[in-house]
């Protein structure tokens, strides 16, 4: 699958939380955004 390549803004609090999650959880952060990307998209 290819791979786009993005900058964002977020919280610094927020992105700490989101890299000891995907860290405790054997994701990188990339998975894990698409991870909650794609579920997000799906409830819709």
């Amino acid at each position: 699958m290819e791979r786009k390549t993005v900058s964002i803004r977020i919280d610094p609090k927020l992105w700490k939380d989101a890299r000891k999650y995907a860290i405790d959880n054997d994701l990188t952060i990339g998975k894990l955004l698409e991870k909650i990307l794609r579920k997000e998209i799906k409830s819709k």
